[in-house]
This record gives structure tokens, sequence and C-alpha cells, in this order.
């Protein structure tokens, strides 16, 4: 237990001060609130050290010397006056805030005790993460590793961070060392959130990040992924605080009616994340269209971000080039040579991969693999296909009924948000149609029901703001309900009858008349008893799975 905080120590100690020093650079104006800005700091510094790491490990072996190496420089950093002064500030509010500070120590304990009970059950650490991690931390990158199993050539930067402690007393005891304290920081993130709407200072942000991270949070511990070594979990939350940095950076823009500083925040984040995982380019390109729009000069936006790409994919190449042949694998872009998996070896990986999740358990007939009809037979397959294929069209209407809403009246961010939802989706249902990939794309635009249904049905209906918080609540169960139905492997037409029973209080358009009305209340209980009696072929059929 003791070890584990202090590795935690050590990741936050090299990461903070190396975002915080990018932020101020940047001289970003819209994260005013101090945890805010620390968390961001947090995900910026240790993107900038993995990626690093990454780069360096086609040269060196990833010992200790790394984060200790980072804890020299954070120290340096920690000199200048503007960085020591904000730290000084977030320490005094971390302890001044009672209830943030013994929720921050029950949760840390809690965090921890969590991760020390929970084995390792995810197929991929035991597939091949922990065989990367051992040969990172024991050999670097060698020449042809993919030669060995081609998914050792499937690099990621997240798995530097845990191959620079896997070392002495720490050797083979660090495999979920980062998603643990992922997992602390973001129940962390809750209480502050929660903290904001119990003193009624919660804002639109603050709700959409509250229902979209507690979804995807609920979904990751279900799963068991955070006692795991996935880039998956980083991905997801990385897709989580860009998309919150673009609320935030446009609702300020609203609020000031002038120029921001720090626009290219959401950019930068994204693209230091292309080193743990591909599957955030959606992200990248989104964020990039964001930047350039914002911008008043359209050149520098291009020049800095292909600067930025170069440098980052470079990088990633690097390894790529020493691993496997291909820089990118499983992108098909190879060189020839004796340690070469060749275009044709990262063709067929990447299509098996694609066909395996299309045909999940062999329940799409061969006939329709190739035609749009898949996806129906896919919807049927699993619970987590369904549950997935259920978000999909709610999504599907609340874009349509985002359309609808006065142009006056619309959210800054709303926009964006979908572009990020739908290219996502898109994007996986292409390459990879497999939900575990795609939970943070799945469930951004639900998340976005406030932006959507509080102006018009709150403020219009009379209800003040502090009823925002109901609402809020409200939305939060709606998401809930759709990722909590693959937990507890709810009846399929009992969650379908559930999920349109609430539905209807969207569609009320004077909430009195709904709270009155008792009958509505009576039909909603007992769908909710209904829905709560245990399918058991469901859930065999999930532990199967």
């Amino acid at each position: 237990m003791i070890s584990i905080i202090f590795l935690w120590g050590v990741i936050l100690f090299c990461s903070i001060p190396l975002g915080l020093f990018i932020l101020n650079n940047l001289k970003v104006s819209f994260l005013s609130r101090s945890f805010d800005k620390f968390i961001i700091s947090f995900w910026i510094g240790i993107s900038i050290i993995a990626l690093i790491q990454l780069f360096l490990s086609g040269w060196f072996v990833l010992t200790f010397w790394f984060p200790l190496a980072f804890s020299l420089i954070s120290l340096s950093l920690i000199q200048n006056k503007q960085i020591k002064s904000e730290l000084k500030i977030w320490w005094k509010n971390f302890f001044l805030q009672k209830s943030i500070f013994w929720g921050g120590v029950f949760l840390l304990f809690s965090s921890v005790f969590y991760m020390v009970n929970s084995p390792i059950v995810w197929d991929d650490t035991g597939g091949y993460h922990i065989g990367n991690i051992e040969w990172l931390s024991q050999y670097g990158i060698t020449y042809g590793i993919g030669l060995i199993h081609n998914r050792l050539a499937i690099l990621s930067s997240w798995n530097t961070v845990i191959a620079t402690l896997n070392h002495g007393l720490f050797e083979h005891r660090v495999f979920s060392i980062t998603n643990g304290l992922v997992l602390f920081l973001l129940l962390l993130q809750i209480v502050v959130l929660l903290k904001r709407l119990s003193s009624n200072h919660m804002k639109t942000s603050d709700s959409y990040l509250l229902i979209f991270l507690g979804s995807v949070l609920m979904i990751s511990l279900y799963k068991k992924m955070f006692h795991s070594a996935t880039s998956d979990i980083a991905i997801y939350f990385v897709t989580i605080f860009v998309s919150w940095i673009i609320v935030l950076l446009l609702e300020a823009r609203k609020e000031n009616k002038r120029a921001v500083m720090g626009i290219e925040l959401p950019f930068l984040l994204a693209t230091f994340a292309v080193g743990f995982k591909f599957f955030i380019v959606p992200v990248v390109v989104v964020s990039f269209v964001l930047y350039f729009f914002l911008s008043k000069s359209k050149i520098k936006p291009l020049l800095f971000s292909f600067l930025l790409g170069f440098v980052v994919l470079g990088m990633i190449a690097s390894s790529g080039y020493k691993a496997s042949g291909c820089f990118w694998f499983p992108v098909p872009i190879c060189i020839e040579a004796p340690w070469s998996l060749g275009e044709q070896g990262a063709y067929l990986f990447s299509k098996e991969a694609h066909d395996a999740t299309i045909n999940v358990l062999e329940r799409v007939p061969e006939d329709k693999i190739n035609s749009i009809s898949w996806i129906w037979y896919w919807a049927k397959a699993t619970k987590s296909n369904f549950v997935g294929f259920i978000l999909v069209l709610l999504s599907a209407l609340l874009v349509l009924k985002g359309i609808m809403i006065k142009s006056e009246e619309r959210h800054p961010a709303m926009y964006w948000l979908f572009g990020i939802g739908v290219f996502g989706i898109s994007f996986y249902l292409l390459i990879a149609p497999e939900p575990r990939y795609i939970w943070s794309y799945l469930l951004i635009i639900p998340a976005t029901s406030p932006m959507i249904f509080s102006v018009n049905i709150l403020r219009k209906s009379g209800f003040g703001l502090s009823y925002l918080s109901a609402f809020i609540s409200l939305s939060f169960s709606i998401v809930a309900f759709l990722t909590l139905s693959i937990s507890f492997s709810l009846p399929i037409t009992g969650s379908i009858k559930l999920f349109l029973a609430i539905s209807l209080i969207f569609l009320e358009k004077d909430l009195n008349a709904f709270i009155s009305n008792s009958s509505l209340f009576d039909e909603l209980s007992s769908l909710v008893e209904e829905c709560m009696i245990f399918d058991e072929d469901l859930i065999n059929e999930s532990i199967m799975l």
C-alpha cells in the first residue's frame, strides 16, 4: 500500500510541474479554478513524459533513472515563481476545504485498497501488455520484436511509464500503477464536482463532465479495466478532458465576448495522447478544426499543427520502425527490412481485427459482413454491443434535438462535441467496431444533454438555476441506466421500457405536471422493479465475454 502511494506521488511530481509549465507558457486564461488546472496539468505532463520515454526506448532501457531525471526537471521548474505560487495555492485550497481534504484521503486509501485486492483479469494485459512492459524495462525496443508476436509491435507510450517503475522492490508489481492513479484522480474529480453542485457553483461544463466522467467510470470499473495495463483507460479520459476543455474554452469566449488565450490547448493535449493509442485520432482532427476556426491568423495553426504532428509522429515512428519495420503498426506503412512485418502483415492484422469485431462470436452471416446489414446482427450479438447500439440511436436523437434549438439558445460547444462523437463512432465502425474501444465516443453526445435541455426546459418553465442540479441528476440517471444495464445484465425488454419511461421526463413541457402526476411515478417504480429481475442467461453470457 505504501509503495503504491509512493509511486503515485512520483508520477504526479514528475507530471504536474511540467504540465503547469506548458499551461503557463500558453497563457491559458479559461482554466480559472485551481482543480481544473491541476487535472489538466497532470494529463499534459504525463502524455509528454510518456511520449519522450517511448522515443528514447529505441536507444535505452527504461529504468528508474527516467523518473529520477524527470523529478530533477520538476524540481527546477518548481523554482519558477509563478509555478511555485500556484502549487502553494493548490496545497492550501486542498487543506482548507475539509470536505475535499478528507474526501481525498478516504478516496486515496479506498483506491489503493481496491487496486491491492483486485487481480488483473484483462485479457490483453496477460496477452501482450505485460510482455511489452517487461521487454521495455529489461531491453528497451529491439529490432524485430514484432516477429516474436505481432501484438508486441503495438507500442503505447502509456506502457513506458509502467516500465520505468518496474524495477527493484517494485518489479512485477506495477502493471496497473498508472490506471490505478487515474482511478484515484477521477474519483477526486467527482468529489470536487459534487462539492460545486451542493454549493450551487455548478456550471454547464461541470454538469457535462460529471455525466460523461461518471458514465465512463462505471463501465471501466465494471470491466475491471483499472487494474490492468490497458491504454484504453488513457484514451477514454483524454477524450473526456479534451472535450471538457473545449466546453470551458467556448464558455469563456461567450462570457467574455472576446478572444481568450490558450485556444491550441485541446489540440495540443489530443496530439500528445496519440502516443497512448492511435484511436484518439478523431479527437485530434476535431480539435485541430476548432483551433483553426478560432485563430485569427490561419497560417499559425497550420504551421503549429504541422510541426507538432511531425514531431509526435516522428517520435512514434522511430520506435515503430525498430520494433516491426512499420512506422505506426498496424498502419500498413512499412519498409523492406529483415526484421519487418511488411505492409501485407500489417494489413492482414488490421483486417483480422476488423472482421473479428464485426463477426463477434460468429453471429453475423457471411453474406452480410460486406453489407450495411451487419450492424443489426452485430448489435444483437452481445449485451455490450446492444447497449452501444442504443447509445448510437440516442445520440442520433440528441443531435436532431440539438439542431432544432434556436441559434441564440445553443451552447457554443454543442456542435463540436457532436462532431467528436459522430466522427469517433464512424471511425470505429470502419476500423474495428468493438465497444470497449469507443465507450468515450458512444457516451459523449448523451453527456451533452444539459446543453440541449437545460435552457429549454428549466429556464423556460420558470425554474431557477437552483433546479439545475435536479436536472443534471436526471440526465445522469438516463446515461447511467444505459451503462449500468451492462453491469447488472438487465433484461433487454425491461431495459427498453425503463429507458422509454425515463425519456418521458424530457418530453414533458411542464415539469410541475410530471411531478404532480403520481401515476407516472407509480409506473416508473413498477418498471424499475421489473428491470431489476436478473436474467441468469445474460449474466452467464456477460461473464463468458
